[in-house]
C-alpha cells in the first residue's frame, strides 16, 4: 500500500466520516483523509451538502411532540418535513 493510499478514503468511509464530524470532532487524520477524499469525489461533496441541509432542517423544525408521548413522526409531521426538504432541492 502507497503512502497516499492510506491517506484517502473510499466513499463508504468518507460517508461514515461526514456523519461522525456532524456529530463530534474528528481526529486530525480522519479530518485529512475525508478532505482529500472530498478533493475528488464529487459525489462525496453532494451528500456532505445534503446531510448539512437536512440538518438545518431537522435542528429548526419544532416537532411539538409531548415528553410523555412516542416520540415517531406523525403522517402531518412527515409531510411537513418532505415538504420543507423538497422546496429546498
Amino acid at each position: 500500500m502507497s503512502f497516499f493510499e492510506g491517506l484517502t478514503a473510499h466513499c463508504k468511509e468518507a460517508t461514515m466520516l461526514t456523519v461522525k464530524k456532524e456529530e463530534t470532532k474528528l481526529p486530525f487524520f480522519s479530518q485529512l483523509k475525508l478532505w482529500m477524499h472530498l478533493a475528488y469525489c464529487a459525489s462525496c461533496r453532494r451528500f456532505v451538502k445534503q446531510s448539512k441541509q437536512i440538518s438545518a432542517y431537522a435542528s429548526g423544525y419544532k416537532l411539538n411532540i409531548p415528553e410523555s408521548t412516542d416520540s415517531a413522526l406523525t403522517e402531518e409531521q412527515k409531510t411537513r418535513l418532505q415538504n420543507a426538504i423538497n422546496n429546498q432541492l
